[in-house]
């Protein structure tokens, strides 16, 4: 971002960046750990794991939800320093929303892989898709937000 966004600093958008990833990690795993560990407590049998769409679906969901927590904590960076910030927020959501069914399809035909070094390069291709595709959608974003941003020019630049 550092090119684009010479007024932010790399630490701060690191940092804000390490810390939004956090929280939305943490966030995505508490639903489950509840349930485990309500399941823990009772005695009944551990429900059937829903169709593949539905989970695909949540997924997406999560996928919303994790891009606009990793976001906001990034957004408190950019505010008062880039104008259009607030775009940063949505175009995380949309970029995770589809970027996160990708994830868990490509885990859900990982473990059906019947070699293991068919699940390690199957992920990593799925990982890569992902990260181009939340990417390509962020970068959309980011064009438009980086629109009336001055440039240095080569001769400001330090090499």
């Amino acid at each position: 971002m550092h090119p684009w966004f010479p007024s932010i600093s790399r630490i701060s958008w690191w940092c804000a960046t390490l810390a939004g990833a956090l929280i939305a990690y943490v966030l995505g795993y508490l639903p489950s750990t509840l349930m485990d560990m309500s399941a823990a407590n009772s005695s009944q049998a551990a429900p059937a794991e829903p169709p593949q769409w539905i989970i695909l679906l949540l997924a997406a969901g999560m996928g919303a939800v994790g891009g606009a927590v990793l976001s906001f904590v990034q957004w408190l960076v950019l505010r008062g320093k880039v104008r259009r910030a607030g775009l940063w927020i949505p175009a995380n959501m949309l970029g995770w929303t589809f970027g996160m069914p990708l994830i868990f399809w490509g885990i859900d035909l990982a473990f059906k892989m019947s070699e293991a070094w068919q699940s390690v390069l199957l992920m990593a291709g799925i990982l890569f898709i992902t990260g181009a595709l939340v990417g390509a959608i962020e970068g959309l974003f980011l064009v438009r937000i980086a629109e009336d941003v001055q440039l240095p020019s080569r001769a400001d630049v330090k090499e």
